[in-house]
């Protein structure tokens, strides 16, 4: 029965991802170029999910968890990183994470991040093939990653 509730939450939130869609690329911003915030055009994301055993093997239910917390953070909210990364619901197992490149600070929204780790959860953690973390690497050289806590490098 869990598992049961567990897929039914995983199908309501692709269910609100899919009819709200969120242009990934459109709030992606380096602060570098805009010292308010505000979106600097389009920015595409460099391809699909990329399922690394770097980023350990965190498991399905337990990410079903970082998804649903991540899922209920108001989607406009903006999350800035450098290199050094951000680190989302510190403690448990499945940890999403967000980080900049090359020392510039690099922003996203909470909606794009929610997207994004959806998508690692269902190509990498969620795939009985693979079945481990992962990462989506976007154009500006910004990632986002969800992995097992074990496995602090992956960002």
């Amino acid at each position: 029965m869990k598992a049961s509730l567990q897929f039914s939450l995983l199908a309501l939130l692709s269910t609100v991802i899919l009819a709200n869609p969120i242009h990934l690329a459109s709030n992606i911003q380096s602060q570098e170029q805009s010292n308010d915030l505000e979106p600097l055009g389009k920015r595409a994301t460099t391809g699909a999910p990329q399922c690394d055993s770097f980023c350990g093997n965190p498991s399905s239910s337990n990410c079903v968890l970082q998804l649903e917390a991540q899922a209920s953070d108001p989607p406009g909210n903006q999350v800035c990183s450098t290199d050094s990364g951000v680190v989302f619901q510190t403690g448990i197992e499945c940890q999403a994470t967000f980080s900049g490149h090359n020392a510039s600070t690099v922003c996203i929204t909470q909606a794009q991040i929610v997207t994004l780790v959806t998508q690692v959860f269902d190509t990498c953690v969620n795939n009985p093939n693979i079945a481990t973390g992962g990462c989506v690497t976007l154009e500006n050289g910004s990632r986002v990653c969800l992995r097992d806590e074990n496995a602090a490098t992956c960002f």
